[in-house]
């Protein structure tokens, strides 16, 4: 079974919600795991087609199998993802999740520092000289254009997660319709939002063996990570980054018809 829908990202855009919303309408069943990494090349060398069959439920009134991979939109730093992807499902609706692309920054920052992977301060590590790994897959225009060389701007959906924050039903409805299921669909679980990062700006310490050991033996617990608050861009810095991606969600609103009113850039 190969996926006929796909959410290619971005990353911290509310792919997480969408995945579980999908997954909600009887017509569509999303993947077991969500983010597959089929298309990346390392991923697609260890697996074959039928791995996709391991992922679905397979059911009588399903149209539509999908998985959310927010990876798939980082490039350079993946690449050849719309090619591989191609090759393999070439008729397949892409939906891809936009966010304030300086909000989705922060984000993936302090997603980045929950994971232990940035120690950087957020001033320092958002620098535009410095922010490839964070400013990339926040261009959103080069993203889509990289889709564009091998799938038809129809076969496309854009949908920005403050629309699916904030205007649920009628984002979904949207999103329903243009997969072509019953765009009338509600389910409980359209109330609840997945994943948000507001929670995961946090400082790892390391903890000695003997705390460790302490702790093992019932005699005291872990220390917990003390929570750090969320930082704002100095006015300076974001203005930098207005001004380096402002052609790019120009771009974007040319190419969408949308007007992302709601976005600092």
């Amino acid at each position: 079974m190969l996926p006929t829908v796909i959410v290619i990202g971005a990353m911290k855009g509310g792919t997480s919600s969408l995945h579980r919303y999908l997954n909600a309408h009887p017509e569509i069943c999303m993947s077991r795991t969500k983010e597959t990494n089929f298309f990346i090349g390392k991923g697609e060398q260890t697996r074959n087609e039928s791995y996709y069959d391991t992922q679905f439920r397979v059911q009588p009134r399903v149209r539509h199998y999908g998985e959310s991979s927010p990876n798939y939109t980082k490039w350079p730093a993946v690449e050849a993802v719309p090619e591989r992807m191609h090759r393999l499902v070439p008729q397949a609706r892409l939906v891809y999740m936009v966010r304030d692309p300086i909000e989705r920054m922060i984000s993936h920052y302090g997603h980045s520092v929950a994971a232990g992977r940035e120690q950087r301060p957020l001033e320092e590590a958002l620098s535009p000289g410095a922010a490839k790994r964070y400013l990339d897959p926040s261009r959103y225009n080069t993203q889509i254009e990289r889709f564009l060389e091998y799938y038809p701007l129809e076969q496309m959906l854009v949908v920005s997660s403050e629309d699916l924050r904030q205007e649920r039903r009628a984002t979904l409805a949207r999103v329903f319709r243009f997969l072509g299921v019953d765009d009338s669909f509600k389910s409980r679980k359209f109330a609840t939002e997945f994943h948000r990062t507001d929670n995961k700006f946090s400082v790892r310490h390391e903890i000695s063996w003997g705390t460790r050991l302490i702790a093992t033996l019932g005699f005291k617990p872990l220390p917990e990570k003390p929570a750090v608050p969320r930082r704002e861009l100095s006015a300076e810095c974001r203005s930098r980054l207005q001004e380096v991606l402002a052609p790019e969600c120009d771009a974007l609103r040319s190419l969408t018809g949308q007007r992302f009113e709601q976005w600092c850039v």
